[in-house]
């Protein structure tokens, strides 16, 4: 839970920061850049979840939900991209700017949580501190 919750926030700033830079932007330009980011959000908080209630269990499923958060952020990607790009390029800018507010924060956090996760696993009890 304390990741879905540490991802949710992170996803909420960076929707912040989205919807700032979409001032003045016209409405179909919201509308692609808002589905950019929910195609990577999305993914990697629910899967990111996943991978959290399951990293250090015995069992296959670890990788499992990594590889299906991995194919789910990539099929995503996909039909973002070609859906926007069938729209035209107005369309194609604003999409690849959600995909990456989506993207850039929220695996970032990803990274450093489980990095985080990953040492203090190895660290030896009187040095959790």
């Amino acid at each position: 839970m304390r990741f879905a919750a540490g991802a949710a926030w992170t996803a909420a700033i960076a929707a912040g920061v989205l919807l700032l830079g979409l001032r003045g932007s016209t409405g179909e330009a919201s509308v692609w850049a808002m589905a950019g980011f929910a195609a990577m959000a999305l993914p990697i908080v629910l899967s990111g979840a996943w991978l959290a209630h399951e990293q250090g269990r015995a069992g296959v499923a670890f990788v499992i939900a990594l590889s299906v958060g991995l194919l789910l952020r990539a099929a995503l990607l996909a039909i973002v991209v070609a859906a926007a790009a069938r729209q035209g390029e107005p369309s194609l800018l604003p999409a690849l700017s959600g995909l990456a507010l989506g993207f850039v924060p929220l695996t970032a956090f990803e990274m450093i949580w489980f990095a985080r996760r990953a040492r203090l696993a190895v660290a030896p009890v009187g040095s959790r501190g």
